[in-house]
């Protein structure tokens, strides 16, 4: 006799040594397809690209700060690129650079629109791209943009002037304070047939305003702390900043103490001593044979300078996409170290004509 414990537990051994057994089947594997595919045929892929719809390509042929950059970037892709000296470039690609240079070249040759100015500053060199696509995309079209030149002629204050500070010549010459997307070019195609004489009157304004504060700025200044403070630059001159040629605005001193910087001086103050100009003839020939190597310094930036002249492509052209006003104008590619500024007391006669004499000229190599 079987407990009744028991008898739950054999009928449990007996249903198990009667049950089939289950058979699990794996499932068969899918077959995969052999896939042709490199990195060259994406390369071609994109040069057709390029070669079909040249507008959704950004060209930086011309504005590479880094020679490993990409020459095409898609618009709407950033990581869709194409270089130039790839190995896979294909052989047609030298057809395709040949007419969007051609392309290029003829935009240039254009009837230039009516140039917008005023008294401060120029127009920059260089043409920018379909600046009304441009002027409509930010401020929605020429009934927008015709508001905004009517509230710069009215409220001058309320917009940030950049015609002078520029260091991107797409950059808008005027941007509102309180909304920095909304912006005017001078050169835009909506710019209306009054924008010289608004241009006018905020640059007689401001030339009004910077003669007031002149004349507050010699009214509250001390003549005897004015005047140890020249004592003292004649003394030690080189515990001052000389930034004569480098200043950044007509507004920005001299000379600037390096210990203080509040300690500032201006060469078109009422109280400029009678012995400054000849003391500014002698600094400066002083400067000029103040180290044993300035003259080997000196031959070294002529022979960049004829180096740029010779070959203008072997350089970065840095003027118009400066963040800083002190970093160099001109860079050369292959060597970081050779550099040359605008602003060098050594820079040769020839070379505000000659960069004007470039800068009207389309390079093909779209250099300049």
């Amino acid at each position: 006799m079987l407990s009744r414990l028991q008898q739950p537990l054999r009928a449990t051994a007996r249903a198990a040594a009667v049950a089939p057994q289950r058979m699990f089947v794996l499932p068969t594997a899918r077959p995969v397809a052999v896939v042709s595919y490199s990195k060259r045929d994406e390369v071609v892929s994109n040069w057709d690209a390029l070669r079909q719809e040249p507008n959704a390509w950004y060209d930086n042929r011309t504005r590479k700060t880094n020679p490993r950059a990409p020459d095409f970037v898609r618009k709407d892709d950033r990581q869709t690129a194409i270089w130039i000296d790839s190995r896979d470039t294909p052989e047609w690609a030298n057809e395709v650079l040949a007419e969007l240079d051609a392309r290029a070249a003829e935009r240039s040759t254009r009837p230039p629109r009516e140039d917008f100015r005023g008294d401060r500053g120029e127009r920059p060199q260089g043409r920018r791209e379909d600046r009304g696509e441009r002027g409509e995309g930010r401020g929605g079209g020429r009934p927008n943009e015709s508001a905004n030149w009517e509230n710069l002629r009215n409220n001058p204050d309320e917009w940030y002037d950049n015609r002078t500070r520029k260091t991107n010549p797409r950059a808008p010459d005027f941007v509102r304070k309180d909304d920095r997307n909304t912006a005017i070019w001078l050169d835009s195609r909506g710019t209306p047939e009054w924008a010289n004489e608004v241009l006018a009157e905020i640059d007689s304004r401001r030339q009004q305003r910077g003669a007031e504060r002149r004349a507050q700025r010699e009214a509250e200044r001390d003549p005897a702390q004015e005047a140890a403070a020249w004592d003292a630059l004649r003394a030690d001159p080189g515990a001052w900043y000389d930034n004569r040629n480098n200043k950044t605005g007509p507004g920005s001193p001299d000379f600037r103490n390096r210990q203080d910087r509040t300690m500032v001086l201006y060469l078109d103050s009422a109280n400029a001593p009678a012995w400054l100009n000849e003391f500014l003839v002698e600094r400066d020939a002083a400067y000029a044979q103040s180290a044993p190597d300035r003259e080997a310094r000196r031959q070294a930036e002529l022979v960049n300078w004829e180096a740029l002249r010779a070959d203008p492509g072997a350089w970065f052209d840095n003027r118009n996409n400066k963040t800083n006003p002190k970093q160099p104008d001109f860079r050369n590619r292959d060597d970081r170290q050779r550099a040359l500024w605008l602003s060098s007391r050594d820079k040769p006669s020839w070379v505000d004509q000659w960069l004007a004499e470039v800068d009207g000229v389309a390079s093909p190599a779209g250099v300049y």
